[in-house]
């Protein structure tokens, strides 16, 4: 359905919305429309919408955009594929691009650790284990003595792939 020629809220240019109800010409007028420029060093939290991260998004024609993604696309281009775009600044709706930083995952977790918002989620402080450090000291005991994974799993329900990791060394290494 063709709709009348809007002129952009942002550019002021004339285009064709694909509903009655866009008011901007693209995702970068759009974005740039709702952002509150800043001193450099200081962070420009996006004002608008947030994931439960914490991290500003917009949508552009049904398609969900992370802002600090988008900002670095804008700014210095195409993101290379594997790597993250991390806040400096720690502050995951920030968007001022001297804040930004190009980093793999491990670069990423590396900057959360070192700066104090990683903290220690082995063993017990991982919120996703069913198994206590006490409950693996007596898995360790078990499996020194010969006991055949498949029962020790069964008596933990756990699969018997995560007693075996235990036995390796894999998890739970700091125990």
């Amino acid at each position: 359905m063709n709709y009348k020629p809007k002129q952009c809220c942002f550019c002021k240019n004339f285009f064709e919305p694909h509903s009655p109800n866009h008011k901007y010409c693209s995702a970068h007028c759009q974005f740039w429309d709702y952002i509150k420029l800043g001193d450099p060093s200081e962070c420009w939290p996006w004002p608008r919408d947030k994931n439960a991260d914490g991290y500003g998004i917009f949508r552009n024609y049904g398609r969900t955009l992370r802002t600090h993604r988008f900002m670095w696309e804008e700014m210095f281009g195409e993101i290379p594929h594997n790597m993250c775009v991390c806040h400096n600044c720690d502050n995951p709706s920030c968007v001022n691009p001297a804040h930004l930083f190009l980093g793999t995952q491990v670069d990423n977790i590396k900057d959360m650790v070192s700066k104090g918002r990683g903290g220690n989620h082995k063993g017990e402080n991982n919120g996703r284990t069913k198994l206590t450090n006490d409950n693996v000291i007596s898995i360790k005991y078990l499996l020194s003595k010969g006991i055949f994974q498949k029962y020790i799993a069964l008596v933990y329900n756990v699969s018997q792939v995560t007693i075996s990791r235990i036995k390796l060394g894999k998890n739970w290494s700091h125990i």
